[in-house]
Parts: C-alpha cells; sequence; structure tokens
C-alpha cells in the first residue's frame, strides 16, 4: 500500500507487501492485449 501525504490505518486484509514488476505484468493480460489492439488500429500511415 502506497501512502502520500498522510496516514493510513493498516487493514489486516491489506497485503504489505507490493507485488513485484513481474506479478504485476501478469495481471489482466487479456485486457492489456485488447487496449493494445484497439491502439493500433489508431494509428495511420504516417504516424510516428
Amino acid at each position: 500500500m502506497r501512502a502520500y501525504g498522510g496516514a493510513l490505518i493498516c487493514d489486516s486484509t491489506t497485503p504489505s507487501v507490493e507485488p513485484s514488476v513481474e506479478d504485476k505484468s501478469a495481471l489482466n493480460t487479456a485486457m492489456k492485449r485488447s487496449v493494445a489492439k484497439a491502439a493500433v488500429e489508431l494509428i495511420q500511415p504516417g504516424h510516428r
């Protein structure tokens, strides 16, 4: 859990360690692929 500029009450159901980059990259892969596919369709010839 990240806190910016304040205090938070720690809850025993809240994980105290942030997932690794590898774990995060494996989350929501289907959604990430659909977003990437939609983004590719927006690219037009000549765009950089």
